[in-house]
């Protein structure tokens, strides 16, 4: 074996080495490892050369970064803090307004009725059409602007389109308050309105996508697990400690003053001025957030880097004005053509690493894998909101309080997992631990054992949870299934793998794009499946069930990705490494592109893409 493999090329030892792992003499293990050592520090030096100009641009910010003071450095805390104040004056207002809509639509309809009393059921009808509307309307918006605003962060930069969006909010946040607070009926058409404004922008959505660009700026690929992990985990603590101070606020000792003084408002329906505490402190909240993003928040993106996104648009603009001009219709429709950014979910060639057409199809099997992984364990995360509460209520007769207490816990274990769990498992246990390596420009072993783990817990749990007997097990088993909650930044850092930084807006862009679909699709399928599953076999677990399955049936892409990337304890990265780099300098304005080879194709064996 040892004289064999002195006479085959490095990458043959490593290989044939490789796949008898566990069979071989001390000796030639050593040597194996030794190779293995050589190999890779010949792809780190391979990664290095081929680097473009945004990477490159990107790698000098890093560097920059760690020798600017701390309160000017942009960080992955710089970024999680506005994150986690938005959700969390969100989630402190969000139980007062309900009830104040709730109110309001009853005396609208009281105002309507002869006796002056208004029907619960009816009440329920009007403020479930103005639910439906606006979250129609403000996702269909949301939509379209998550189309847009990736590639104007790639050119105007993370920090811009972060304020603009939490200045809307607030905007928005102040128009209802004042429709609420002025007038003593529900005005459905100024609440669709101010709604409409408050995500003109995306809301929480564009902020989450920001902040993904973010940490993918700021990050080195092997952090980026447990740095996005984090950025969510700042959304769920303020999504469960919003509510608790909401209450606080609404427990204090006030003055109990009717906000209105009419005489035909029934006292159950009575407003009282301490009741629109929260809302005002929500405004406030988002008053320090937006004061926060616009003088404290430093930019992730280098100025560079911004020019020649700038620049590179310039130029697509021109040489869409040299080409025929279509009809008014058709130029129209071009620029509203906000689900373009799907298409990098696509993996087009253009933005491909490797020139290799074989190697350029199965990188595209692999992203498009990654994409369908995200469109199931974002569903199961998103669709299910409503159900959890829902079945809750039927099966287990649960209170307002025992509803809290399960928003509370589910919550705080996934903020517990992302937090905690992360780095423990990771990066103590998988890279430093079992010498797991993670790559750069591609999927992984240490990605596959994370994503494949999580969705097998959470699959399970969810059976389980479908069939739960009690409140105590339902509760349980929703709370080991935040194991999944490692999943989702772990596909979203292997799929930054595969583009360009210069798309990294873009990208999440689409991402956003596709979240908002499933935000819109998702709750509406489980619903309709959840009622007919109680109508008709009197089994509210059955989406549960059924949501379990398809996360069992995820892993076969999963095992699929490992398979194209022969994945293994002692696998390496792809050998050929020829980096797509852009022509455009920042005093020109061409857009072409080139191919740049790499000067490691010798290592490549005959028959290996």
């Amino acid at each position: 074996m040892g004289s064999k493999a002195e006479r085959q090329p490095l990458l043959g030892v490593l290989e044939e080495t490789s796949s008898n792992a566990g069979t071989m003499p001390d000796s030639d293990v050593t040597l194996e490892r030794a190779a293995m050592n050589i190999y890779e520090t010949l792809i780190d030096n391979a990664e290095e050369s081929v680097l473009d100009e945004d990477e490159l641009w990107l790698r000098e910010q890093r560097e920059q970064n760690k020798l600017t003071h701390w309160l000017r450095r942009p960080s992955v805390l710089m970024i999680c803090l506005p994150l986690f104040l938005h959700s969390f004056g969100a989630a402190s207002a969000m139980s007062s307004m309900k009830v104040l809509l709730l109110k309001l639509a009853c005396r609208s309809l009281a105002q309507k009725s002869p006796d002056g009393v208004c029907d619960p059921a009816e009440t329920q009808v009007l403020l479930s059409n103005l639910l439906l509307i606006t979250g129609l309307a403000s996702g269909s918006l949301r939509i379209f602007v998550s189309g847009k605003i990736g590639s104007w962060s790639d050119r105007y930069g993370r920090k811009p389109i972060i304020s603009i969006s939490i200045l809307v909010s607030l905007l928005g946040r102040c128009s209802q308050f004042f429709v609420m607070w002025k007038f003593q009926a529900l005005q459905f058409g100024l609440l669709v309105v101010s709604d409409i404004l408050y995500n003109s922008f995306g809301g929480v959505f564009t902020l989450m996508a920001m902040c993904n660009c973010y940490v993918t700026d700021v990050i080195e690929p092997h952090e980026r697990i447990y740095s996005l992990g984090l950025s969510q985990a700042s959304l769920y603590v303020g999504l469960s400690l919003g509510p608790i101070v909401g209450n606080l606020l609404l427990s204090l000792p006030y003055v109990v003053k009717p906000h209105s003084n009419a005489s035909d408002v029934n006292q159950l329906n009575q407003i009282y001025t301490y009741e629109y505490l929260p809302l005002q402190f929500e405004i406030l909240v988002l008053v320090c957030v937006l004061l926060f993003a616009h003088f404290v928040l430093p930019e992730s993106r280098s100025h560079k880097a911004r020019r020649k996104s700038r620049a590179m648009s310039m130029s697509s603009s021109v040489s869409s004005l040299q080409e025929p001009q279509g009809s008014t219709f058709d130029r129209l429709m071009s620029n509203l053509n906000f689900l373009e950014p799907l298409k990098l979910l696509l993996y087009p060639k253009e933005i491909a690493y490797y020139e290799n057409h074989r190697v350029y199809k199965r990188q595209k099997w692999v992203v498009l894998n990654i994409v369908i992984l995200i469109c199931v364990t974002l569903e199961s995360l998103i669709a299910f909101t409503d159900v959890f509460a829902l079945l809750g209520t039927y099966k287990f007769h649960w209170t307002s309080k025992n509803l809290g207490s399960f928003i509370i816990t589910s919550n705080l274990t996934r903020t517990l997992v992302l937090i905690v769990v992360a780095p423990i498992f990771v990066q103590k246990l998988l890279q430093k631990v079992l010498k797991f390596k993670v790559f750069n420009f591609q999927f992984d072993m240490v990605d596959f054992i994370v994503c494949s783990l999580g969705i097998a817990i959470e699959a399970a749990c969810m059976i389980l949870a479908g069939m739960a007997q009690s409140s105590g097990q339902f509760m349980s088993f929703i709370a080991i299934s935040s194991a999944g909650g490692l999943v989702s930044p772990t596909l979203t850092s292997a799929l930054v793998k595969y583009f360009p930084e210069s798309k990294t807006g873009e990208l999440f862009g689409a991402l956003a794009i596709l979240k908002n679909i499933l935000n819109l699709c998702g709750p509406f399928l489980c619903l309709t499946l959840y009622k007919f599953s109680v109508k008709k076999w009197d089994m509210p677990g059955i989406p549960l069930i059924v949501s379990g399955c398809i996360l069992f049936t995820s892993l076969i892409s999963l095992f699929f990705i490992k398979r194209l990337h022969r994945l293994s304890r002692y696998s390496a990265p792809e050998i050929v490494l020829p980096r797509r780099k852009s022509t455009l300098s920042l005093g020109t304005a061409e857009g072409n592109t080139e191919r740049r080879g790499s000067s490691y194709n010798s290592l490549s064996r005959p028959g290996i893409p």
